[in-house]
């Protein structure tokens, strides 16, 4: 899938992205997003001949990243955000498509998932058990620091779309599994952190972003290392379902995920 997305780019980003990848470049769009200058002052900065610094130009110009209008004898340039837009969000698609955690420790893991906001629609989906039951786990959360949680897991119930579980986890996913933990931090809407399984402890962080995005930042720590990506393939199944329902879609069925996410992670975490 990731493969047919990169496929799908038009060739009108890689031409900004080939623009962007100079460092010159970047330093001249930088200037110009101060207000517009001539090509002989975004020349002044670097030891370049006006020649070279117009070539530079041209590609940006090429790459749609700047405009130019002559003023008598003077191409004056300015920005065009349009084509930064477009490839900021190609970025953030390809990373939504991968979605593997960075490996801060041998103990500590962390996933970003750029979410449909506002950012107080997403904190109930972490903090009420209704909501937070339709991708993770539902129960009462006391919003205090000390407070305590109850976490029920019932990973069919997750989706209408049903799938059978992997034989391993059936009486698991028959029975369902309960756990009680304990707030460690409670900030809202911005901050949440418990104690999980009874040695480690997740925070998840939201920040708000443009075009009414919430940023979530999910921290893993104080993992044992047998511990690390078991933990990484289940964190990142039930964040493919909270993204399915936060933007509106019937998530597939959990089982399903995990059959797909489980194999990416044959190999350890990666990376």
């Amino acid at each position: 899938m990731f493969n047919h997305m990169v496929e799908q780019i038009p060739a009108s980003l890689d031409r900004v992205f080939g623009a962007l990848s100079d460092p010159t470049r970047r330093a001249m769009l930088r200037r110009l997003a101060g207000g517009a200058r001539t090509v002989g002052e975004l020349a002044e900065p670097f030891d370049m001949s006006f020649a070279a610094a117009a070539k530079h130009v041209k590609v940006l110009e090429q790459a749609g990243l700047l405009s130019r209008t002559i003023e008598g004898r003077s191409h004056r340039c300015r920005i065009e955000a349009g084509p930064l837009a477009a490839a900021d969000r190609q970025q953030e698609k390809e990373q939504e498509m991968k979605g593997y955690p960075e490996i801060l420790s041998p103990t500590e893991i962390r996933f970003e998932r750029l979410l449909p906001g506002p950012i107080e629609t997403v904190w109930t989906y972490l903090t009420d058990s209704k909501k937070r039951g339709e991708w993770f786990a539902s129960g009462p959360m006391e919003p205090r620091v000390g407070g305590k949680v109850s976490l029920r897991f019932k990973h069919s119930e997750l989706s209408p779309n049903q799938a059978p579980p992997p034989d391993k986890y059936r009486e698991m996913d028959a029975k369902g599994h309960q756990a009680e933990e304990t707030v460690t931090e409670f900030d809202p809407p911005r901050r949440l952190a418990f104690t999980f399984g009874g040695t480690s402890e997740v925070r998840l962080e939201l920040a708000p972003r443009g075009d009414g995005k919430v940023l979530l930042t999910l921290t893993h720590r104080k993992l044992a290392n047998k511990e690390r990506t078991g933990t990484a393939v289940g964190w990142h199944c039930h964040l493919t379902m909270l993204v399915e329902k936060l933007e509106g879609r019937t998530p597939p069925a959990f089982w399903d995920v995990f059959r797909r996410i489980d194999a990416e992670y044959a190999n350890g975490i990666p990376g």
